[in-house]
C-alpha cells in the first residue's frame, strides 16, 4: 500500500505531540479557503489525505476556493493558476462551484475533486 499524506500527518502528529486532527488542520488550513462550505472542506480533506505523501512536497502549491459566480452548464469545478503573488512557482487553485456540486453525492464530489488533483499532477510531470 502506498504511503499517503494521511500516513505522513499521523507521523507529524506523533512527533509533535499533536492529535491527528491538529496536524491535518495545521497542514491544510491555508490550502482550503474560508469561502469553501463545510461539506466541501471535508470532502477536499478526504481526497487530499489519500494523495501520495510526496504530493505536498511538490514544487507547486495548491489551494481550494469556492466560486459562487453563475456557471455554465456542467461546470462543477476547474483548475486555475495564480502568478499574481510573485511566487517562483505556479500556485494552482481548484475552484469549486458549490451551487452546481451541491446536488451530487459525497462520492461523486470526491471523484470530481480527485480529477482536479489529477489535472494538477499531470501539469507537474516533467516534459517528455
Amino acid at each position: 500500500m502506498a504511503y499517503t499524506v494521511e500516513d505522513d500527518l499521523r507521523n507529524i502528529a506523533k512527533n509533535h505531540g499533536w492529535t491527528y486532527e491538529e496536524a491535518a488542520d495545521e497542514q491544510f488550513s491555508e490550502m482550503v479557503g474560508p469561502s469553501v462550505p463545510d461539506r466541501f472542506r471535508r470532502l477536499v480533506l478526504e481526497v487530499a489525505l489519500r494523495l501520495p505523501a510526496s504530493w505536498e512536497y511538490s514544487p507547486a502549491m495548491w489551494r481550494v476556493e469556492a466560486d459562487w459566480e453563475q456557471n455554465p452548464p456542467n461546470c462543477y469545478a476547474f483548475v486555475d493558476w495564480n502568478d499574481e503573488r510573485g511566487l517562483r512557482y505556479h500556485e494552482y487553485v481548484i475552484k469549486i462551484r458549490p451551487s452546481a456540486m451541491g446536488r451530487f453525492s459525497d462520492a461523486a464530489c470526491r471523484w470530481i475533486l480527485a480529477q482536479r488533483f489529477a489535472y494538477i499532477a499531470l501539469k507537474l510531470l516533467p516534459p517528455l
